[in-house]
């Protein structure tokens, strides 16, 4: 609805403020990013959007209808060009979008607060990575972790590497040792995007009560 309501405002404005009849929005925001599928929507008053052509500086569009395929490279400005026709005459209309690398996913277990229950931890299965602030089709993977405990009645700091997004066997035995005070570190977090790229995420301490 909010993609919807704003190509309807663009249209006006471009209609009525500029004399054009067209307008593109990315579907998610108001930013391509790079290495992704960006939906765009293309509207053009009394033209069929199979017959509208798009071409982009930065990348490609992929697509036929009103709904295509923004794939920018580099990051920077990436000029779309959409070509319509306006009652027998070829128009050409310019829209200017902002590019960006998809920033680096937060490590989270639970409900990814620095603090948890006890309880709540012992009952986790999976950790995971999520974007935050950032609306786009992506999703993350974890390769490995490692969880190192901080307890105050431990004399030695013990630590296990975990392989995927699975909590081990041996991580659990860890948590089950945990006190209300103690902390937890996961860290050397390796994960990697749906289209492969693999790196690593920061460090997180969290506390267990």
């Amino acid at each position: 609805m909010k993609t919807i309501a704003t190509l309807i405002l663009l249209l006006f404005l471009y209609k009525f403020s500029y004399n054009q009849t067209v307008a593109l929005a990315a579907d998610k925001m108001n930013v391509l990013y790079i290495g992704v599928d960006n939906p765009i929507t293309i509207v053009a008053e009394n033209t069929d959007c199979s017959k509208i052509k798009v071409v982009s500086d930065n990348g490609t569009i992929e697509g036929t209808g009103c709904k295509r395929i923004a794939k920018p490279n580099d990051y920077g400005i990436a000029k779309i060009t959409v070509e319509y026709n306006l009652k027998g005459k070829t128009k050409y209309t310019l829209f200017n979008f902002r590019v960006k690398e998809i920033p680096p996913p937060i490590f989270k277990i639970g409900t990814g607060q620095r603090r948890m229950p006890l309880v709540a931890l012992k009952n986790q299965e999976y950790v995971r990575a999520n974007l935050q602030n950032v609306d786009i089709d992506v999703s993350f993977s974890i390769d490995s972790f490692t969880v190192a405990i901080f307890s105050k009645e431990a004399s030695n700091n013990i630590q296990v590497k975990n392989s995927g997004n699975k909590i081990s066997e041996e991580t659990k035995q860890l948590f089950y040792s945990l006190k209300p005070g103690d902390e937890i570190l996961f860290k050397d977090i390796y994960s990697h995007k749906s289209y492969g790229e693999v790196f690593m995420l920061e460090p997180v301490l969290m506390a267990v009560y």
